[in-house]
């Protein structure tokens, strides 16, 4: 099955509103490739993907709620660079 960014699940997020930061949900920017894999970027500082986990004791970090996703579908995460991860089947 192929997913698209739009299929991706709302996500716990900061964001600034009037001012103010504030949680939201949101979805991780993402694309769909040539391939047909599905990629989310880990530049844009919403912190669902973090190669180097400056913040989180120094190791690779993958929000579980995507994590999760993944694996309900059968699919795993796999680092394409340090600024993006990819989607692949099981």
């Amino acid at each position: 099955m192929k997913f698209k960014p739009e299929d991706l699940p709302l996500l716990n997020a900061y964001d600034w509103v009037d001012g103010e930061m504030v949680e939201v949900k949101k979805r991780p920017r993402g694309f769909t490739n040539d391939d047909n894999v599905l990629t989310v970027s880990a530049e844009e500082g919403d912190g669902f993907a973090d190669y180097y986990g400056e913040f989180r004791g120094g190791c690779p970090y993958i929000d579980p709620t995507l994590e999760k996703w993944a694996h309900e579908r059968g699919h795993f995460w796999e680092w394409v660079n340090p600024g993006a991860i990819a989607l692949y089947e099981n």
